[in-house]
């Protein structure tokens, strides 16, 4: 972490213990989040601050700049915010990503050793064009607007759990036959090998709705993706209908597609 912090307040201590009340003010130019592997810059905060006190605290705010986790685009944040017994709760949380905006919250429990992190966010509007140039998945081009929604806990202990949805609806999108071959390539051989051989006479896959599930636990991730495929002209069958991805790792498709970072 680098920046400054202040507080002020006041603080009684009768016998069944202290009692503080009072505000906390941060500016932090820049800060790295190992654990969770965020880069954060620019956060400023103002909230009330409260231990061992009855009453409600007069909610406070904290603003970041901009939030990469894993190399995933969050700017804009700002959130309502206080701090009550060592207890970090963000409730109204809001943000832009990708060009799209989201809202949510985050839970702390600063006072725990084991420091049990909590969020749950969802957007609508992300152009998953713009989030595959930023991310940089170099073999990648996708287009369409998605939504999604995401839940995340993360302790020292068992590290982090997370589940999420994604869906674009119609008119959808276009995925190029290069990634879709590349991800079909994890699959097992059966059926599926009828699609690449189809893959091979298309250039681009055009999608008129597409819906996934993440989950991630001890360390691992994995994604379930369909694509329906668009109707020709409107009217023709499209020449693959669907196209079904179960159980894949996330490791795997960033390995093949040429993320041009080095630290995913």
């Amino acid at each position: 972490l680098r920046g400054s912090a202040r507080v002020s307040g006041r603080l009684r201590w009768p016998a069944e213990g202290p009692h503080f009340r009072g505000e906390a003010h941060l500016e932090m130019p820049h800060a790295t989040l190992k654990e969770l592997g965020a880069e954060i810059a620019n956060v400023s905060a103002s909230l009330p601050v409260g231990y061992g006190e009855d009453g409600s605290l007069n909610p406070g705010t904290v603003t970041i700049e901009s939030l990469r986790v894993h190399g995933v685009a969050f700017d804009g944040f700002r959130a309502s915010a206080q701090l009550r017994n060592g207890f970090l709760d963000l409730p109204e949380a809001t943000y832009v990503h990708y060009g799209g905006r989201g809202t949510g919250w985050v839970q702390a429990e600063l006072a725990n050793p084991d420091l049990p992190i909590r969020f749950r966010f969802e957007a609508d509007g992300v152009d998953l064009s713009q989030f595959v140039a930023e991310y940089g998945l170099k073999a990648a081009r996708v287009s369409g607007r998605a939504r999604y929604v995401v839940g995340l806990i993360h302790t020292r202990k068992q590290g982090a759990e997370a589940a999420g949805r994604l869906w674009v609806d119609e008119p959808g999108g276009v995925v190029s036959i290069d990634v879709l071959k590349s991800l079909l390539s994890h699959a097992p051989e059966g059926p599926m090998g009828l699609i690449r051989d189809t893959l091979e006479g298309l250039s681009e896959f055009p999608y008129k709705s597409l819906s996934g599930e993440i989950s991630m636990a001890q360390g691992e991730t994995r994604i379930d993706l369909s694509l329906q495929g668009r109707e020709r002209f409107g009217i023709f069958p499209p020449k693959i209908r669907a196209i079904n991805i179960q159980n894949l790792p996330l490791s795997f498709v960033v390995k093949v597609l040429g993320s041009q970072r080095r630290d995913r």
